[in-house]
């Protein structure tokens, strides 16, 4: 089998590859998992960070514009308490994304990068239920929207590993499932739907 060397695939990877034939040994066990074998998940790991690094940076440069204009919809939304909505968005959110975004520049491991976004994306899903605390009754029950685009946006734009995505989906998940019933008592046939 025949590979086709890109220019962003470092010439040691595509080397260790050939050699040690690991991904057609790995498929001949028949063994479905999300992992490879320790040195071929090691060169996995170094082909991921060098191929979706730039990807990774603009994703959350995106992230970080769409969290901040979402400020405006408070503003139009909660004009009542809007000044307190700004504050954990503009004094919480804000800068921790764009701490993360310092790092993923710094950042010379791939195990930086994906924690450095998993904080993120955490952050801005506590963020958008601490928010649902301060609106009022009847309109916190609109942020869960924002939370179905952040858990999206972990999973499936972000460009994180599976297990740092699901780590971040399932803790905002059972964080708003426990504001929901704080909240707003709601009944189980309500909750079960709403997850």
């Amino acid at each position: 089998m025949k590979r086709e060397k890109s220019e962003h695939t470092p010439l040691h990877v595509l080397e260790n590859l050939k050699e040690s034939n690991l991904i057609e040994r790995e498929l001949q066990k028949g063994r479905i998992s999300l992992r490879f074998p320790p040195p071929l998940e090691k060169t996995y790991h170094e082909f991921h960070f060098r191929n979706t690094l730039r990807f990774i940076k603009f994703s959350l440069i995106l992230g970080f514009i769409f969290y901040l204009s979402f400020g405006l919809l408070d503003y139009l939304a909660y004009p009542e308490v809007f000044h307190k909505l700004w504050t954990i968005r503009l004094a919480v959110g804000c800068p921790v994304i764009l701490i993360s975004i310092a790092i993923l520049y710094l950042a010379r491991r791939d195990e930086v990068v994906q924690i450095a976004y998993d904080i993120s994306i955490l952050t801005v899903g506590f963020s958008i239920i601490a928010m649902m605390f301060i609106a009022s009754h009847d309109l916190a029950q609109r942020y869960y929207a924002g939370l179905i685009i952040t858990v999206y946006y972990g999973y499936v734009v972000s460009g994180m590993r599976f297990w740092y995505a699901t780590f971040a989906g399932t803790s905002i998940t059972a964080a708003y499932t426990a504001t929901v019933h704080l909240l707003f008592k709601p009944d189980p046939a309500f909750l079960a739907t709403n997850l």
